[in-house]
């Protein structure tokens, strides 16, 4: 079966398909703008390009992956562990109990004058691995091997290095790691903030670039005569925290100094950048060489499917166990077709097929069991289904201070595939606006000019002409309180959001989610104040500003 190693970064989603002994089949990078409802997009890409029957390891780059180091006295082995877990809970804020973790034994310094174990926590909260793994399953990838942090993954890079200590810097989207090595073994660790966007931010200040325009400029143009000197301050600052990271690692390993520097990640591609961090260091530094046949940026994801034993696995127990008793499943299987062989050769063909039913239904049995576990865990951040939403809504609508969960839960379970949203803003419909107010744009209806039902009059959702349902029209609102609410003022509400897809549906799509909150028991009056077609990252878009009203409980 073939592996699919996916490296989920800060800015980007890279994966690499492989097949038996190191034969890359595809490969392939999305851009990652953040947040579960994007990945979820990103991955739905990639099954529907590579399909579900492979093996899926995952590295994720995030700030959710505590790793945290401490001490522990040298002591035997069999109480080490009990010494580890006490004095991680003391490290991190979050019960052991919450969280998915493993140990990593750095190696032996001196602490205040006596010998200790260094220890590397690593550990992720079940709550963010299982919404993690439930995403993964829901588009589809069912045979999940592997989670772990991408910069675990570099030790495979240099293990066949001689040169002593050697440093990693893997500098991503938005975080940089630092790693140092020394036979195979991992001595040290640090994650720092500055990292490739501090050179785009830059560009984007001194030029007054778009974000994407000072992303291309520099990829494209890097270090050169116009920006090096604006490129300089935030090279400085990286630099710096580099060299304060060294510091460190120096005081713990005095007798094992870093040899050799290696520069991976995304920033490793703009031009010229290695020439200049060079000047900063003493150590030789050179860019971190990929394995033939592989570019640099999928480095991470190509690690994933070569190596089958990553340093840290944050799968959960449960699904490790699936794991090992596959493998010892098909070894046994392998073991019992010998024997028989050699038993029964003449009823082998028989046998065999009994023994894959067996396993197949087992299988089967195993696959509902953690499907279920998965739906309870989802079921926290999805919405009820169809045929109970508008009830649970009602419910929870009758609570104080709640509408804006209730508005949120409302709108992830019926938002076209197609439209994504940037921002809900509530304000009071019956406060007396001034002239001039700078939330007048935002909150108030203009009193001229056609709205959505003008502007798409004649259109139909399939583009047929016909008029909208009356039903669907939005009622004026009024400025005495509604009986409904029990006294208390409606609520106006603002959203922003963009449409995505072809030109000529990208208005019937925006009508069509204004005729479905419409017919809500949750939203009334519901307008377009704004829309405005544009491109954004190289998809059409069109931009929208809703406004309408909402239960008036306090928000």
């Amino acid at each position: 079966m073939d592996i699919l190693g996916i490296d989920i970064g800060t800015v980007s989603v890279k994966y690499v398909r492989m097949r038996g002994k190191g034969a890359v089949v595809s490969q392939g990078e999305y851009p990652h703008k953040g947040g579960w409802e994007d990945l979820n997009f990103v991955l739905t890409e990639i099954k529907d390009r590579e399909g579900t029957d492979v093996q899926v390891a995952v590295a994720v780059t995030t700030q959710d992956i505590v790793k945290k180091t401490f001490t522990i006295p040298i002591i035997p082995k069999e109480e080490a562990k009990e010494a580890i877990e006490w004095s991680a809970s003391k490290a991190i804020s979050t019960p052991l109990e919450d969280m998915v973790y493993e140990n990593v034994i750095l190696g032996q310094v001196t602490e205040r004058g006596m010998t200790k174990e260094e220890v590397l926590f690593v550990g992720g909260n079940k709550e963010y691995i299982n919404i993690l793994l439930s995403i993964f399953e829901n588009v589809g990838f069912r045979r999940i091997v592997t989670i772990t942090d991408p910069g675990f993954l570099y030790r495979s890079a240099v293990s066949d290095r001689k040169e002593g200590p050697v440093a990693v810097i893997d500098i991503g989207g938005r975080q940089t790691g630092i790693y140092v090595f020394d036979n195979k073994k991992l001595l040290f660790v640090r994650e720092i903030l500055t990292a490739a966007e501090s050179f785009v931010d830059a560009l984007m200040g001194e030029f007054e670039l778009s974000y994407d325009e000072a992303d291309r400029f520099i990829l494209e143009k890097g270090f050169n005569e116009e920006s090096a000197h604006i490129l300089a301050f935030p090279l400085d600052r990286l630099t710096g925290e580099v060299q304060r990271t060294f510091s460190v690692y120096a005081r713990k390993y005095p007798e094992r100094p870093i040899t050799k520097i290696y520069i991976a990640g995304r920033a490793s591609r703009i031009p010229h950048f290695i020439d200049h961090m060079r000047e900063a260091f003493v150590e030789q530094l050179e860019h971190l060489a990929p394995p033939p046949g592989v570019e640099d940026l999928f480095v991470p994801a190509y690690t994933l499917c070569v190596d089958a034993e990553p340093l840290v696995n944050l799968l959960p127990e449960k699904l490790k166990a699936q794991k090992r008793e596959v493998i010892l499943r098909s070894w046994a299987r392998i073991a019992s077709i010998c024997v028989l062989g050699i038993l029964l050769f003449p009823s082998i063909g028989m046998l065999t097929n009994f023994r894959k039913q067996q396993i197949s239904l087992k299988t089967e049995k195993t696959d509902v069991a953690s499907k279920k576990d998965q739906l309870r865990v989802l079921a926290s951040i999805t919405s009820a289904s169809r045929h109970n939403e508008m009830d649970a809504v009602r419910k929870e609508i009758e609570k104080r201070d709640e509408t804006l969960v209730v508005l949120l839960k409302y709108l992830s379970s019926r938002l076209p595939g197609d439209v994504y949203l940037r921002e809900i803003e509530f304000f009071d419909r019956n406060k007396r606006l001034e002239a001039g107010s700078k939330d007048l744009p935002k909150t108030a209806v203009p009193a001229q000019g056609p709205g959505i039902k003008d502007s798409l009059k004649g259109t139909t959702r399939e583009g047929v002409a016909g008029t909208i349902p009356a039903g669907t029209r939005p009622q004026t609102a009024s400025p005495a309180v509604p009986v409904a609410t029990g006294g208390r003022p409606d609520y106006g509400v603002t959203i922003r959001g963009y449409v995505f897809g072809d030109v000529d549906v990208l208005e019937s799509a925006l009508l069509g989610l204004v005729i479905n909150l419409e017919r809500s028991a949750l939203l009334r009056s519901v307008e377009v104040s704004k829309k405005e077609v544009k491109e954004l990252r190289g998809k059409r878009a069109l931009e929208f500003t809703i406004i309408a009203r909402c239960a008036g409980y306090e928000v």
